[in-house]
C-alpha cells in the first residue's frame, strides 16, 4: 500500500482487531488493550503525514504499538510499586473478556488464560516474535522486516521462544481436560 492512496480511516477499518489483538497479547488486560489501541491510533493519525512508504504499512504500524506498549509496561512497573490491587485488576479484566464471548466453554477459557500468562512470561524478544508469527500470522520475512532483526535471528527467537514456553506448559497437566 503506497502513502498517496492510504487514508487514516482505510487504516482503522483495515487494522483495527488486528492491533487490538496484537496490544492485548502484549500487555494481557483487555481495557488495558483498548487504551492503548486507541492511543495507537492517535499516534498513527499524528504521524501519518510523516509515513514515508519505506516499509509496509503495517510494519510501521506495529513499530508504534509496540513502543506504546513498552511505555505502559514501564508505567505499569513503577505503578506496581504504589498499588496493591493489581492483581485484582486483572483478574476483573480476565472475567470481562469471558463475558464478551459466553459461548466460549470454560474450559477453553482457562486454557486461554494460561497460555495468556505463559506466553507474557516469555522474554519480550521471545514474545514479541512469538505474537507476530502465531497470533498474527505473520511470514517469517515480515517479522525480520517489523522488528528489523536478521531472518536467523527471527527463526532463532521463534525456536528458543516455543522452547521456552513449552518448558513454562510442562507443570500443566493438561491430559485430563478435554479441549
Amino acid at each position: 500500500m503506497t502513502r498517496e492512496k492510504i487514508t487514516f480511516e482505510e487504516i482503522v477499518k483495515r487494522y483495527d482487531k488486528r492491533l487490538f489483538n496484537t496490544i492485548y497479547w502484549m500487555v494481557g488486560n483487555y481495557e488495558e488493550a483498548q487504551d492503548l489501541t486507541q492511543d495507537t491510533f492517535l499516534l498513527i493519525h499524528k504521524a501519518l503525514p510523516k509515513f514515508r512508504g519505506e516499509s509496509d504499512i503495517y510494519t510501521w504500524i506495529y513499530r508504534i504499538a509496540v513502543n506504546q506498549c513498552k511505555r505502559f509496561r514501564r508505567k505499569q512497573k513503577m505503578r506496581k510499586f504504589f498499588s496493591l490491587d493489581e492483581k485484582a485488576k486483572e483478574v476483573e479484566s480476565l472475567d470481562r473478556v469471558g463475558e464478551k464471548n459466553p459461548e466460549v466453554g470454560a474450559e477453553w477459557n482457562e486454557m486461554s488464560q494460561i497460555l495468556h500468562k505463559k506466553v507474557a512470561l516469555l522474554p519480550q524478544h521471545y514474545r514479541e516474535a512469538m505474537i507476530l508469527r502465531y497470533f498474527q500470522g505473520l511470514s517469517y520475512e515480515e517479522i525480520s522486516e517489523t522488528l528489523k532483526i536478521p531472518l536467523g535471528t527471527v527463526r532463532s527467537r521463534l525456536s528458543r521462544g516455543r522452547m521456552d514456553l513449552l518448558r513454562k506448559m510442562k507443570d500443566l497437566d493438561l491430559n485430563h481436560r478435554q479441549w
